[in-house]
């Protein structure tokens, strides 16, 4: 969610406060450890889903994830394996 306002303040939106924090996460389960992030060489609908759901998102809200993200962000080696914008 950081990455995502810091993005849209970089392209010259007004800034929004940023609030850490799952307030509606009822268990571990639903807020796995920092750093695990889906596997980028097994990007199956079943493994997404796997992900997402777990954290509560269905697919609307998966796709608009992913999809903000891929066209407003980009990959971090570090984490994915991947280096560099999805688009330009």
């Amino acid at each position: 969610m950081l990455a995502s306002y810091v993005a849209l303040e970089d392209m010259g939106l007004d800034r929004i406060e940023f609030i850490p924090g799952r307030k509606d996460a009822t268990s571990e389960l639903q807020c796995p450890p920092n750093g695990r992030l889906p596997d980028p060489s097994a990007n199956t609908c079943t493994n997404m889903r796997g992900v997402f759901s777990r954290l509560g998102f269905n697919d609307e809200e998966m796709v608009a994830l992913i999809g903000g993200g891929h066209t407003l962000g980009k990959c971090h080696i570090e984490s994915t394996g991947y280096d560099g914008v999805w688009t330009e």
